[in-house]
């Protein structure tokens, strides 16, 4: 047992392990590859990968002491930094959607060996214009370079066996391209929309697929596959089926010729051919799919053959038929056949049709008489809905299923606003008419009411309202019952959608109200004459509705007062309010005899009307109206109503309601900005009923002591209103007054906060020892005057200018404090704002593993190494060693050796021979304290040994199109070296798909240039422009040359300031001069104004490309520099403004 839990514990152990070696990533050459288990994927580009967009991955890739296959790619989509990209043939894995939306990516290289383009690998890469496909590639997915707008041709390699849905659709500058002999399958819609196609080859060795330079055909011709773009075309006689999208979205065919013989059209054959406008099809089809014309909304005339039994979904939908004879034939027609087909005005339903299917006619609106065939037995629901020519129908004698279902937002008939009556013809064993609306055969229920009635008296004989009867009757306005009714059950969504009830009376008649019987209706008023339980309210009536006015028993109006907030009166009272006017300071109503009243015989004579508002009773003027006025916008005031005979006594029921005073303003809107407060569209409420104010006004701050003003005049015109001075992150309190006689009558409170300066901060890379953070302003609101801005550690002083801080030398495990930081500058005074990641950052432990054992070792000379954690770029990293033997007084020698990938390494020269000495690392942090590992020993040789250098390369950094910077890093071996440096030369074509071969230093091409330094570098200069180069680093001893890895970098076009252009200016003051255009900046001077001034570099099409500020300053001329990514040739836009002045460069990037 102890042995299986071992064995246990260790593979938990390993599967750890493997689990994350499968997670770990690395970088090479600016390429980001992700450990999986069959090799490497490409990642991602590190951020600072210095490719000027040219991506190459190779087949292997070294990390470590280990060489990994490069297998699979991830999803690189919407990145904008790659322009050209080679794949080796080793990936057998990509990611759908690889490149999708990669607006920059213009030339592709796939290796052999690379046998599919996944499904959308390229989609919207609108700048591709130069693909190379392998000849080992076998398939093109679904919308592989969909959207490619700018490829013009395409070699496809003669593996190449199928082509997705879609593969080439959109490629509007396609014009060129051939199907080689190997092709077994096509796609639908694989040329759609290539416009500029004007033909299509087939290679004639082919064995499955034919062409007449437009369409696709099987070998005989006999089955038409796809088409390139046409406006018009004639059909090959041969052909006999069209397959399904054949001919779907081309948008700018006008006609089509069928031939003879045809038997098929597929579904969405002709689908979204909006243009086209003549076609007939042949006596010899059989067969019409579903959607096959969906869409062609200019196609005004079409023939149905006659043979042709059935007539698929949505076949005609959307398209411009006015009229349409359907053949004796056909005896079904699908769903929404004819949906949306809005200019049809009439058609002809063939005898033998039993069905009327779902939404066959829906949105028909000019479909105004039918006949419906008198073998029709069944309508589905939605048959008729919308058709709002409609005025009357016909409903035959077979006819038994009318179905309206509750799972339908709509009804047979709903939305046909003209229909005025559904009649039946005599002998129908199901149905009766009245004349207008529709019942079951006994008269008691009633199942259909035409939507352009406006009134209806429900019989008395009717015992239920059917399920969605009255369903979208938008034209319905007064519901009556005949007396008699008894025991009338509403269905389910009865009255569905009915928007403009005017008067509806429950009467004790109505035995039941199912649910959602007026779902989302809207009733004026609701006239309940008996009362109810709780339930019929909460759970049927008044659910999910809206009523204005309820009149009900005073009894039920407790209950209906929990679920309703509309207007309450009970049906005993006398007078009811009406002729409302809602001001901002008044309310306005007279009251009329109730129309409703019942449970009084008679009134008493002298009867009057009695208003009051808490207690306070008000009275009527002259013309009738009772005033309260005086009162505060937004507030909400209960009026009693009662009516007092002579004597004073009630008469009838007293109620109450509730109304609101309307808003102070029509409409005021409070924007800010950083030191900013201001309305511009300001319109006031103003109400007839109350004296006008003598001043009314905005000020900023308390009572009478405010220090701002802004005065406004008592009017609905718009007006606007500016407050300034203020700091960022600010709560403004604008207080709005209106005063008479200099007293302050009305005041009233607004709250605003200023725009906060937008500052951002996130952490970059973290080590033990180290940090990077990236800080940023966001520039939407810029009206602050920033006099300074960085990196603060102490909240005091700007430690660090620049969007980037990185910190080295730190103590591990440490706590970050850096914070980015702006001082605004307002009036005389100033203030600091300050902004950190919310989540606070320890640094990691350091480790520093000593490697037990000398890496080599001669008589006077070892190298000797140490693992760790920390970043390569510190420099207070080295080893301490002594003779093994030295007593613990003896001064330890020390020496700085740097960390490359995680390993420090140091060569200890002078050594004596046949000698025993211990060393260990360590790491001294910039506050002066020092981490040690542990000690670790060797001993020299007693005779001299070889050993080579250790040499590497990093990447190069290109300055501009002529220069570049490189680096490297080296670790002398046995032997003294004689000279460093680095060797350049530039990549030949073939280096982009072959493995790396040695370079020769004999090739003449090649140049050095030398260094010095164990960390050495070098500017390479006179380099040609848009070019590539190859790089390496070598040392010279007097064993020969050791060189590191090549690098490969592109030099940027070449870039030139075309001609400066003033195109605005304001003033005379104000001048701007572009100065100098980098490698990743633009730098300009600024005279002739002393405040701030806010620089923004735009794309012609006004997408910004870089911001900058400068605080004021009273110098003749200041300088500044924005830093952009590479920019491509082309126009840009300079816009140069300090608030009163403004100017716009232009800048041509050649």
């Amino acid at each position: 047992m102890k042995f299986l839990h071992k064995l246990l514990v260790f593979a938990l152990l390993f599967v750890g392990i493997i689990t994350q070696a499968l997670a770990e990533s690395f970088t090479v050459n600016g390429v980001v590859y992700r450990i999986t288990g069959t090799g490497v994927a490409v990642n991602n580009l590190a951020k600072d990968n210095n490719l000027n967009g040219i991506v190459y991955v190779p087949e292997e890739v070294q990390y470590g002491s280990t060489t990994y296959k490069v297998t699979s790619i991830d999803y690189f989509g919407g990145n904008e930094d790659i322009r050209e990209i080679s794949l080796p043939g080793t990936i057998k894995i990509k990611a759908d959607y690889t490149f999708q939306n990669c607006n920059n990516l213009q030339t592709v290289k796939l290796g052999e060996g690379i046998s599919y383009v996944s499904n959308s690998m390229f989609y919207n890469c609108t700048a591709l214009k130069n693909v190379s496909l392998p000849n080992s590639l076998q398939n093109i997915g679904s919308s592989a370079f969909g959207a490619c707008t700018s490829l013009k041709s395409l070699q496809l390699p003669k593996a190449l066996e199928s082509l997705g849905n879609g593969a080439f659709s959109g490629c509007e500058s396609l014009s060129n391209i051939e199907l080689p002999e190997s092709l077994q399958t096509i796609g639908v819609l694989c040329f759609n929309g290539c416009d500029k196609l004007s033909t299509i080859k087939v290679s004639p060795a082919n064995p499955y697929f034919s062409t007449d330079g437009k369409a696709i055909f099987n070998k005989d011709k006999t089955v038409l596959y796809t088409a390139i773009p046409v406006t018009s075309y004639n059909i090959p006689s041969t052909v006999r089926e069209l397959r399904y999208y054949a001919f779907s979205d081309q948008k700018d065919m006008t006609s089509a010729t069928l031939s003879e013989g045809l038997v098929s059209i597929g579904s969405y054959a002709f689908s979204g051919c909006s243009k086209l406008e003549h076609l007939v099809i042949p006596s010899t089809v059989d067969s019409i799919g579903n959607d096959a014309f969906y869409g062609c909304s200019a196609l005004q005339q079409i023939n149905i053959p006659q043979g042709i039994k059935n007539l698929a979904d949505a076949v005609l939908s959307g398209t411009g038929i006015k009229t349409l004879d359907i053949p004796s034939s056909v005896n079904y027609i699908g769903e929404g056949a004819f949906r949306n087909c809005e200019s049809l005005q009439s058609i002809k339903l063939p005898e033998g049709l039993t069905l009327l299917n779902y939404e066959l006619f829906d949105g028909c609106k000019q479909l105004s008489d039918i006949q419906i065939p008198s073998t029709v037995t069944t309508i589905k629901n939605s048959a008729f809905n919308d058709c709002k020519a409609l005025k009357t129908i016909t409903l035959p004698a077979s006819l038994s299923t009318f179905e309206n279902s509750s799972w339908s937002e709509n009804s047979i008939f709903s939305g046909c606003s003209a229909l005025k009556s559904i009649m039946v013809e005599a002998g129908n064993k199901y149905f009766e008419s009245d004349g207008t609306a529709l019942y079951n055969k006994a008269k008691d229920t009633l199942i259909c009411f035409p939507a352009g009635v406006t009134g209806v008296v429900v019989p008395q004989s009717v015992k239920t309202i059917g399920e969605k009867a009255f369903c979208c009757c938008d034209s319905l306005q007064n519901i009556m019952f005949e007396d008699g009714v008894s025991d009338l059950v509403i269905e389910q969504y009865a009255f569905q959608n009915c928007k403009n009830i005017n008067r509806l009376v429950i009467t004790s008649g109505i035995k039941e109200t199912k649910y959602g019987a007026f779902y989302n209706a809207h009733i004026n008023k609701l006239v309940i004459t008996t009362t109810h339980p709780r339930s019929f309210y909460e759970y049927y009536l008044l659910r999910d509705n809206t009523i204005e006015t309820i009149y009900a028993p005073a009894s039920d109006l407790s209950i209906i007062k929990r679920l309703e907030s509309c207007t309450l009166i009970p049906l005993d009272a006398i007078y009811v309010p009406s002729d409302f006017t809602i001001g901002s300071r008044s309310i306005v109503f007279k009251l009329v005899k109730n129309e409703e009243l019942s449970g009084l015989d008679e009134l008493p004579v002298n009867t009057y009307p009695c208003v009051k508002i808490d207690n306070k009773e008000i009275e009527a003027d002259e013309n009738g109206r009772y005033v309260h006025a005086g009162l505060a916008p937004d507030c909400e005031f209960t009026y009693t109503i009662s009516a007092k005979d002579s004597q004073g006594e009630n008469v009838g029921s007293a109620y109450s309601f509730t109304k609101e005073t309307a808003s102070l303003f029509k409409s005021f809107t409070l924007n800010s900005g950083q030191t900013y407060v201001a309305s511009s569209n300001i319109r006031l409420n103003v109400d007839p009923e109350m004296e006008q104010p003598d001043k009314c006004r905005f000020v900023y701050g308390y009572g009478y002591s405010y220090t701002k003003s802004c005065d406004l005049k008592y009017s609905d015109e718009e007006q606007s209103i500016e407050f300034t001075g203020f700091w960022p992150s600010m709560t403004v309190t604008l207080n709005y007054q209106e005063l008479k006689d200099g007293i302050v009558t009305y005041s009233k409170e607004y709250n605003i906060r200023t725009k906060d300066m937008g500052l951002s901060a996130e952490f970059g890379k973290i080590t033990p020892t180290s940090y990077t953070m990236t800080g940023s302003r966001d520039m939407t609101y810029h009206d602050a005057e920033v006099v300074d801005e960085g990196w603060t550690l102490d909240r005091k002083t700007i430690t660090q200018h620049g969007s980037t801080l990185h910190v080295t030398g730190c103590e591990p495990e440490s706590y970050v404090n850096a914070e980015y930081a702006v001082m605004v500058k307002n009036g005389s005074e100033t203030k600091w704002y300050y902004y950190s990641p919310s989540k606070s950052m320890q640094l990691p432990a350091l480790t520093l593993e000593t490697v037990t054992e000398a890496k080599a070792t001669s008589n006077t000379v070892a190298l000797i190494c140490a693992t760790t954690n920390i970043d390569d770029e510190e420099t207070n990293t080295g080893f301490e060693w002594r003779r093994y033997d030295a007593p613990d007084l003896v001064p330890s020698s020390k020496a700085n050796c740097p960390v490359v990938d995680g390993v420090m390494t140091g060569a200890l020269r002078n050594l004596s021979s046949s000698t025993y000495y211990k060393f260990r690392p360590f790491y001294k942090a910039e506050s002066g304290k020092t981490w040690y590992g542990e000690w670790s020993a060797f001993g020299t040789a007693d005779a001299y040994v070889y050993f080579d250098p250790t040499v590497r390369t990093y990447a190069a950094v290109c300055h501009d199109e002529n220069s570049a910077t490189v680096s490297g890093f080296i670790i002398a071996g046995s032997d003294d070296i004689k000279e460093q440096g680095f060797e350049y030369w530039k990549r030949d074509n073939a280096y982009a798909t072959a493995k790396h071969a040695t370079a020769t230093t004999d090739d003449n091409t090649h140049q050095t240039v030398v260094a010095t330094g164990q960390r050495m570098s070098a500017v390479l200069q006179n380099l040609e422009p848009n070019t590539t180069y190859i790089v390496r680093a070598y040392v010279t001893t007097e064993h020969g040359t050791t060189y590191g890895e090549e690098q490969i970098f592109s030099t940027p076009y070449s870039t030139a300031i075309g001609e400066v252009e003033l195109d605005e200016a304001y003033s005379d003051h104000l001048a701007a001069k572009v100065t100098k255009v980098g490698n990743n900046d633009l730098q300009l001077a600024i005279c002739g104004t002393a405040r701030p001034v806010a620089i923004r570099l735009t794309a012609v099409s006004g997408m910004q490309m870089a911001a900058t500020t400068l605080g004021s300053s009273l110098e003749s001329t200041r300088h500044a520099c924005l830093h952009t990514n590479r920019l491509q040739p082309g126009m840009y836009l300079l816009h140069v403004t300090d608030g009163q002045d403004a100017q716009t460069i232009r800048i041509a990037i050649k």
